[in-house]
């Protein structure tokens, strides 16, 4: 059923709400209609922040990622929904600027 749709998503910040987001988009596009009906999904994280101690009660991090850069800490947890049809790329910059995000 594939209709030769290319979909991109770019969630600038890996915090509160950045965090939370992708913990549920990810498995919601993983199991949906739209990754079916889709070639593919590319789903992008910026953020230049590590995981801290103090994130952890309120973002979708686990103490043994603490030190190590949020977007990569995220990619890890989502990697039982990745594959062939959809990506997560992970982007260790701050996006301030149009430029900063990749087309």
């Amino acid at each position: 059923m594939n209709s030769d749709l290319d979909f991109e998503i770019a969630i600038i910040g890996a915090g509160g709400i950045g965090s939370n987001l992708i913990a549920n988009l990810v498995p919601a596009l993983h199991r949906g209609e739209m990754l079916d009906a889709s070639d593919s999904i590319t789903i992008r994280v910026y953020d230049s922040d590590k995981v801290s101690d103090s994130n952890l009660a309120h973002q979708r991090f686990s103490p043994d990622q603490v030190g190590i850069p949020k977007v990569e800490a995220i990619a890890t947890n989502m990697l039982p929904f990745i594959g062939d049809k959809l990506s997560l790329e992970t982007c260790t910059w701050d996006v301030r600027e149009g430029d900063d995000v990749v087309p």
